[in-house]
C-alpha cells in the first residue's frame, strides 16, 4: 500500500536525525528488510534534504538510482575486529568508550590486548572507572568475581553459548593472567560502585543471611535454564540427606494425536573419586549391587548388597496418563563400595525432542520408605521440565562422600537416538568434573555474597546464620559500608547467639536457604526451599537498583 508523502518525509527525518554508524549497523543488520521499506519510502526522491538516509540506502541496496556502485560500509563490529586484528587498543578504547555495555563485557579482553604496555593498560582501566556509572548491575556483580579468578592461568575455560537450553563447552584455557594491581583497581571500583547503588535503595533496620547460600549460585542465562518447582539456579549445590532413600524419578506424556512413540530413560552412572567408570542402573541393567561387574577393589560393603535400583523400562508413555520411572539409591552401601559421584542422566532414546512432548519432568525424592508410593509429593526435593531436542541431559550430581548434590542443568548433544549412560559415558567423565570444579571456584558470584552487598550497604544490624547459630554484626557510626562489608567478610567484631533468642521481628530482608524460621509478613525474602516462609522477591530483584 503506497504511503502518503507527509508520512513519507516524517519517517526520513527520523532516519535522517540518527547517528550514521547507529543507523548503518541496524540496516545492514537487517538488510532484506529495509529494501523491502525503501520501496515504500523512495528516499531518493528526496536525497538532497535527507542525504544520510539516501546513501544509506544506497549501500544496503549495494547501487544507486542509476546503476552506480555504493561505495563499501565497515560495521561497528567490522571495526571492532578490524582493531583487535591489529591490537590497537586506543581504537578500541574509543569505539567501545561509546558503548559502555560492550565496553565492560570485553574489559578481559580489553586488558589481554594491552599486554604489558603499561600506558595502554591504563587507559582501559581508566575508561573503565569513569563509565562505571553506566553498566549494567548484573555485569558488575559478574565482573566482581571474575576478576579475581584471573590472576592466574586455570586448566581451563567455559563458554555458554547462546541457545534455548545450556551447553556449557569447555576449551583449554590460553589466557594470560592479568597484571595483580589492574585487577584490584578494577575489583575495588566495582565494590564501590555496587555498594552505592545498593545504598541508594531502601534502608533496613536488620537483615537475616544464611551462610549456606554460598553454595548457591547467582542466576546467569536464565533463559535456558529448566524451570522448576524449586529455584535453583545453575552451578548450585546443596546438602542432601543420606541416611534416607533417594528417589530419582522421570516422568513423560507423548503427544495426544501425533501417534508418534518415544522411550526416554532415566539413568544413573556410578564413578570414583578419580572418575573412573564403576558401573550403571539402567533400562539395560535394572539393579546395580557390590556383586556386579568386577567387585570393586577397596569395597567394604557385603557383596551382593544392592546400591540402586529401577522400577523398570518404559518405551512408550501414551496420552494422557504417559509413563514414569524410578531409580532408588541406597547412599551408605554406594559409599562403602567406593562410589564417589553418581550421575542422574536422561537420554532420548528413540530420537523424539523433549520439546515436543506433552510434558516432561524429572526430579528427586528424599523418603523414609523406599516400598512406599512411587510419587509422594511430600518427598519432593527437586522437581524440574525437561527441554531441548535431543541427546544427553545431565541434570544433578550427587557426591556421595560429601552429601551433596550439584545442580548442573547441562545438555550435552549427543547422538539423534539411542543415547545411553555407555554411548554418553566420555561427555560424562568431561562435562561433570569440568562443571563442578568451575561452579566451586568462585568466579560465579553466590547468593550470600550479592546479600552481604545489599546488607553493608542498606543495614544497620545485620545477623549472620549458620545451622542454629547466629552471629550479630552491628554497624557503628562512623563505619563506611565497605568497611562494615570487609567486616562481615572476614567473621569480624560479632556477637554469637542462637535464633531463639534474636529478635526476628525487626528483619526488614531475610535471604535463606530454607524458610524455616517466622518473620513478619512485610520482611522483603529471599528463600529457596519454602516452609513456614516463602519467597516474596527473587535474585532478578536483589541485582536490580530500581525499587517498586
Amino acid at each position: 500500500m503506497p504511503m502518503s508523502r507527509p508520512l513519507r518525509r516524517a519517517l526520513l527525518q527520523l532516519l535522517e536525525e540518527m547517528s550514521w554508524q547507529n543507523l548503518m549497523d541496524d540496516m545492514l543488520r537487517h538488510q532484506s528488510w529495509w529494501v523491502w521499506v525503501g520501496e515504500f519510502l523512495h528516499p531518493h526522491e528526496y536525497h538532497k534534504r535527507f542525504p544520510q538516509v539516501a546513501e544509506a540506502f544506497k549501500i544496503i541496496r549495494k547501487k544507486g538510482p542509476n546503476g552506480e556502485k555504493a561505495k563499501a560500509h565497515l560495521t561497528f563490529h567490522g571495526k571492532l575486529e578490524e582493531a583487535i586484528d591489529e591490537k590497537d587498543v586506543e581504537t578500541l578504547v574509543q569505539l567501545l568508550g561509546k558503548r559502555p555495555g560492550e565496553f565492560a563485557r570485553r574489559l578481559d579482553h580489553l586488558l589481554r590486548l594491552a599486554g604489558a604496555n603499561e600506558h595502554a593498560l591504563d587507559t582501559v582501566v581508566e575508561t573503565f572507572k569513569r563509565n562505571i556509572t553506566k553498566y549494567s548491575t548484573p555485569v558488575l556483580a559478574t565482573l566482581l568475581n571474575h576478576l579475581p579468578q584471573r590472576k592466574e592461568q586455570l586448566p581451563f575455560r567455559i563458554y555458554w553459548p547462546k541457545g534455548s537450553v545450556s551447553r556449557g563447552i569447555s576449551a583449554k584455557d590460553e589466557r594470560r593472567p592479568l597484571p595483580e594491581r589492574v585487577i584490584d583497581d578494577c575489583f575495588d571500583a566495582i565494590e564501590k560502585e555496587l555498594l552505592s547503588r545498593f545504598a541508594n535503595c531502601e534502608m533496613w533496620q536488620a537483615c537475616l543471611l544464611d551462610r549456606a547460600l554460598k553454595q548457591v549460585i547467582v542466576p546467569f542465562n536464565e533463559r535456558t535454564a529448566s524451570p522448576g518447582a524449586v529455584d535453583l539456579p545453575r552451578g548450585s549445590s546443596m546438602k542432601i540427606d543420606s541416611s534416607k532413600t533417594l528417589r530419582l524419578f522421570l516422568h513423560w506424556c507423548e503427544p495426544e494425536k501425533d501417534g508418534t512413540t518415544t522411550d526416554l530413560d532415566l539413568s544413573v552412572g556410578f564413578y570414583d573419586d578419580k572418575w573412573q567408570y564403576l558401573g550403571v542402573c539402567s533400562y539395560y541393567q535394572l539393579a546395580f549391587t557390590s556383586a556386579d561387574g568386577s567387585f570393586y577393589e577397596g569395597s567394604h560393603v557385603e557383596e551382593g548388597k544392592w546400591i540402586a535400583k529401577s522400577a523398570g523400562d518404559f518405551v512408550e508413555a501414551p496420552y494422557p496418563d504417559g509413563a514414569t520411572e524410578f531409580i532408588d539409591l541406597h547412599c551408605k552401601n554406594a559409599a562403602d563400595f567406593g562410589i564417589r559421584y553418581a550421575v542422574m542422566v536422561v537420554n532420548s532414546y528413540a530420537g523424539l525432542p523433549f520439546s515436543e512432548l506433552e510434558r516432561a519432568f524429572a526430579g528427586l525424592m528424599v523418603r523414609d520408605d523406599p516400598k512406599g508410593k512411587h510419587f509422594d509429593p511430600r518427598t519432593v526435593e527437586l522437581k524440574f521440565a525437561l527441554r531441548g531436542e535431543n541427546g544427553i541431559f545431565m541434570p544433578l550430581v550427587l557426591d556421595i562422600q560429601e552429601k551433596r548434590l550439584h545442580w548442573l542443568d547441562v545438555f550435552s548433544k549427543g547422538k539423534l537416538m539411542m543415547n545411553n549412560v555407555e554411548s554418553s559415558n566420555k561427555a560424562i567423565q568431561i562435562i561433570c568434573p569440568q562443571q563442578i570444579e568451575y561452579f566451586q571456584s568462585g568466579t560465579r558470584m553466590n547468593m550470600y555474597q550479592l546479600s552481604l552487598l545489599h546488607a553493608a550497604a542498606r543495614s544497620k544490624k545485620v545477623y549472620l546464620r549458620d545451622s542454629n547459630q547466629i552471629t550479630i554484626y552491628s554497624k557503628s557510626k562512623s563505619e563506611t559500608s565497605t568497611a562494615f562489608l570487609a567486616r562481615l567478610q572476614q567473621n569480624s567484631g560479632g556477637e554469637t547467639s542462637t535464633t531463639g533468642s534474636v529478635d526476628l521481628a525487626s528483619v526488614d530482608f531475610a535471604a535463606l536457604c530454607r524458610g524455616d524460621v517466622e518473620l513478619p509478613d512485610e520482611t522483603k525474602r529471599y528463600v529457596l526451599f519454602p516452609e513456614k516462609v516463602a519467597a516474596n522477591c527473587s535474585a532478578s530483584d536483589l541485582l536490580s537498583t530500581e525499587e517498586d
